[in-house]
């Protein structure tokens, strides 16, 4: 069999293997491009199993024209129970010497940025994640998605 076909052959296979441990994987799409303060978004997600650790990463697309090294976000996590946790994250989407983080094509870049590693969900059921706008401009431009993303640890 040649190279090629191997290739082809595998290539599904590894792609379906590196998603095994997604658990949930949403994103809200800006009108526009653009996040306005006003524009919460909210994701629920179904956790079943509480004796599993998971990480939680907030995705962010944004394109070459984004002005910042950041998006400050408020995220808060609502459980089944009604118990709400809120921290602000600074997702840091452009290094110290200006350049992108994540992965670009064209003048579109995405990045999953890590927010809580090895969480344990308390109890089981349907758990509602919240992101707000905390930048300082009323209309953050050039922001085309943000999302979350589980995965098992």
């Amino acid at each position: 069999m040649k190279r090629s076909t191997i290739f082809f052959v595998l290539l599904p296979l590894l792609l379906l293997s590196c998603n095994k441990n997604k658990v949930f994987d949403k994103h809200h799409d800006f009108d526009g491009n653009k996040w306005g303060k006003t524009d919460i978004v909210t994701f629920d997600a179904d956790i079943d199993k509480v004796d599993q650790e998971y990480d939680i990463f907030v995705a962010v697309r944004h394109t070459t024209a984004y002005a910042f090294a950041n998006v400050i976000v408020d995220l808060t996590i609502e459980t089944p129970a009604g118990e709400k946790r809120t921290m602000q994250h600074s997702l840091i989407i452009r290094s110290a010497d200006g350049k992108f983080l994540g992965d670009g094509l064209g003048d579109i870049y995405d990045i999953s940025i890590p927010v809580f590693k090895k969480m344990l969900f308390k109890y089981p059921g349907k758990y509602k994640f919240t992101l707000e706008n905390k930048m300082h401009l009323v209309e953050m431009p050039d922001l085309m998605s943000i999302g979350i993303i589980i995965k098992k640890s």
